[in-house]
């Protein structure tokens, strides 16, 4: 899709085919890599190297540059869906609403509070049921504005007799799991 724009709209063929074998170069790594340590543990190194990995890259505004047929099959989304949309949509409420503002005070401030440390946060599925992931956010390249980020999820495993609902102190149910039913 960047290339699609380096290409088409910015008229540069060949930084559209350097961004899309950098683009390939990474898939290769990523699949050479061994996916039994994300598996056991999700330390940082552990997800940076992981192979079969849901991963998906965005530019400084949150917008999908990038994402593989495994992070898409883990949020229930089909090819091209997400191209052009924010990252948000990937998250419930309150974090959703919030992801942009946390991405701008990092470009301004340089101050990171997720980057370079496994998480454990709420993915949002397209069928509107949350799950609980594992998520490593990288800064791959680029500075301000053109700075682009790469996350590697990790689904975490949860038990399928315990139902999840989030809600407010005050009550308001604010999403529910999969396991969850009328």
């Amino acid at each position: 899709m960047y290339a699609d724009f380096l290409s088409e709209v910015k008229c540069d063929p060949w930084g559209a085919v350097s961004y899309l074998q950098k683009s390939e170069q990474l898939e290769e790594e990523q699949a050479a890599a061994e996916s039994s340590a994300l598996l056991a543990g999700g330390t940082g190194s552990d997800m940076r190297d992981a192979r079969n990995s849901p991963v998906c890259i965005i530019n400084a505004r949150g917008t999908f540059q990038m994402t593989n047929k495994l992070l898409l099959q883990l949020f229930g989304y089909r090819r091209g869906e997400l191209d052009g949309k924010n990252v948000s949509v990937l998250m419930p409420q309150p974090f959703s609403g919030r992801h942009n503002t946390y991405l701008r005070n990092y470009l301004t401030t340089g101050k990171a509070k997720i980057m370079g440390a496994v998480r454990e946060v709420l993915g949002l599925h397209r069928d509107g049921y949350v799950f609980p992931a594992r998520i490593l956010v990288s800064k791959i390249s680029g500075d301000g504005m053109d700075s682009v980020f790469m996350g590697v999820f990790k689904p975490v495993e949860v038990d399928q007799d315990l139902v999840r609902v989030y809600a407010t102190p005050g009550g308001v149910v604010l999403c529910a799991d999969a396991c969850f039913a009328d």
